[in-house]
């Protein structure tokens, strides 16, 4: 909290600045802030078409907690760090799954929120340099890191390292298999031309009415659109910086190429949604615990198996 009023008091150039402009814009906030949460809620139902890609039927209720409370979890935690884990356990228990196929839905609809950014970000930091070098090394760094994933036996060899550790054999014959199992499950969802169709169709969708969300803010044309929706896209790849929420690392994306009172607003907007999703925290902790319960079974079955 402290950082982003740093961040938005250099932004601004004072915080009587930062109020004074949310005193007078309080109808766009709620106007911006029910568009982000439209389009989040939006977002969610790529993990109901991820499951069934595995023959999974996950209901669009838990969907939706799966999404905002990674959300929520995802604002608090380090360049949304603790976003991935947590659809992962919630994901799992809501359809008593082990860890390979939850982290597979998971990543898989990860890989959209990653991926499409990263490529929009490298083509447009070749217009913004010097600015967009920081932002244009990340990006590189996003489409390596999945070309790793997808492409090297990395996810294996992780699991093989972290099995070491296991005190049982049982433990460490499970992880093995799990991380054996992970990239087959992520290649099955993504490779499924009617789950990727649909996951790219409600990526683009939600993208757009994200960028309707800072539209309220900057108004003006539609190339001014088009602009809104390329910074914004920029902003997720900013988002990796190792701070709560990628504080910094997201306004200074914006602010390649929206004017500052819009960055200001907008992202208080965004914060407003997240803060919602806290609200769903303590039921992501119980789906932690609950998960853990079963990953012990599991592995006793493996073990006594």
């Amino acid at each position: 909290m402290l950082l982003l009023l740093v961040v938005f008091y250099l932004i601004a150039g004072g915080f009587r600045r930062v109020l004074t402009l949310v005193e007078s814009n309080p109808l766009a906030i709620i106007v911006a802030s029910s568009l982000i949460a439209v389009e989040e809620a939006l977002k969610s139902t790529r993990f109901v078409i991820a499951a069934a890609a595995l023959n999974k039927d996950l209901r669009r209720s838990s969907a939706l907690k799966v999404h905002f409370a990674s959300l929520g979890i995802g604002i608090i935690t380090p360049a949304f760090s603790g976003s991935l884990p947590t659809q992962a356990a919630m994901l799992g228990d809501a359809l008593q799954v082990g860890p390979s196929e939850a982290m597979a839905i998971a990543l898989s609809v990860t890989f959209f929120d990653s991926v499409v950014p990263a490529v929009v970000t490298a083509v447009a930091s070749a217009f913004l340099m010097p600015y967009s070098l920081p932002l244009l090394l990340i990006a590189v760094g996003v489409i390596f890191a999945w070309a790793l994933i997808l492409g090297a036996p990395l996810v294996d060899r992780a699991g093989e390292w972290i099995s070491r550790m296991a005190r049982s054999d049982g433990l460490r014959d499970f992880i093995e298999s799990e991380s054996r199992k992970l990239r087959p499950y992520v290649f099955r969802v993504l490779r499924s031309s009617r789950a990727f169709a649909a996951m790219l169709a409600i990526s683009i969708s939600s993208y757009a009415i994200e960028g309707l969300s800072v539209f309220t803010f900057t108004r003006g044309s539609p190339f001014t659109f088009a602009r809104d929706l390329v910074g914004l896209l920029m902003s997720y790849v900013g988002g990796n910086l190792p701070t709560p929420g990628g504080v910094g690392g997201v306004e200074y994306s914006l602010l390649l190429l929206l004017p500052r009172e819009a960055v200001i607003l907008w992202r208080m907007s965004y914060l407003l949604v997240g803060a919602a999703s806290l609200t769903l925290f303590v039921d992501a902790i119980r789906r932690y615990v609950s998960y853990s319960r079963l990953l012990r079974a599991k592995s006793q079955e493996v073990s006594y198996g």
